[in-house]
């Protein structure tokens, strides 16, 4: 699916990935060119400059190094570097014949620069669902890497009393499975209660019931790629879990049929 395409400019193509972090719909905005980029098709230096939203760099070979104000950073593979919204930084050199990095844009409201090592297996898994993506244009499993990548730059700290515990899963469940035909025994098997036990703490938890909730995390996706213009209703549909564009229409005027 090719939702997430936003701009082209000759051979260059801007591309918007909504994730969530916690309960916080957030974006990543990259180009054809950014992800999976090596030094020869970029410039081996850069000026210094500074960016509206925080720019995350990820190595999966090679080196390079940035300075971001006063610091300067030796990036090695499995590195992952954030720099916060209009701080200065400039790239100093790379290691030209090995250099294959991705780089990408995140509205996340970071107050400083954060270095992370991100484990082989999962930059592994990243490129291959960027490679994935980049020739099928359906970037749906790619929006959970940037959210696995991302949650720990902007982590949303969780209370730890047992009771509370019933109500994260139950959000977990929602959020990373709303796009698929999931029923309430999936979400019981999860719990490790009965299916009764499991739509009593949906509706304790979210304040409605299984299904209700489910239509409300598709819901609330779809509405927000619906502002997004360029969207096909077709697309949108599809990618928050309906099988055709009628069943989706008719659920989407039923909910704010409801709401009302």
């Amino acid at each position: 699916m090719s939702f997430a395409e936003d701009v082209r400019f000759g051979n260059v193509s801007i591309f918007v990935i909504p994730f969530y972090i916690g309960e916080t719909l957030r974006k990543a905005v990259f180009t054809n060119e950014e992800l999976l980029a090596r030094s020869a098709a970029t410039a081996l230096s850069s000026p210094l400059h500074k960016h509206e939203m925080a720019e995350v760099h990820l190595l999966i070979c090679g080196t390079k190094t940035m300075r971001v104000g006063d610091t300067t950073f030796l990036l090695r593979a499995g590195d992952l570097l954030a720099i916060p919204p209009h701080t200065y930084h400039e790239l100093l050199e790379t290691c030209s014949d090995q250099l294959l990095q991705v780089v990408f844009s995140v509205d996340l409201p970071l107050e400083q620069t954060t270095r992370l090592h991100v484990p082989p297996s999962l930059v592994k898994l990243f490129q291959d669902e960027i490679q994935t993506a980049l020739k099928s244009r359906d970037f749906h499993k790619l929006s959970h890497y940037f959210s696995l990548l991302c949650c720990d730059l902007f982590p949303h700290p969780l209370a730890a009393e047992k009771e509370s515990d019933y109500a994260y899963l139950i959000r977990h469940f929602f959020d990373n499975h709303y796009y698929k035909d999931v029923y309430l025994s999936d979400l019981a098997q999860l719990l490790h209660v009965s299916e009764k036990q499991a739509e009593r703490l949906v509706v304790k938890y979210t304040g409605n019931k299984f299904r209700q909730e489910l239509t409300r995390h598709r819901m609330l996706i779809a509405g927000h790629l619906m502002e997004q213009k360029q969207v096909p209703l077709s697309e949108i549909a599809h990618y928050v879990g309906y099988r055709s564009y009628s069943g989706f229409w008719k659920a989407w005027k039923k909910f704010h049929q409801e709401q009302a």
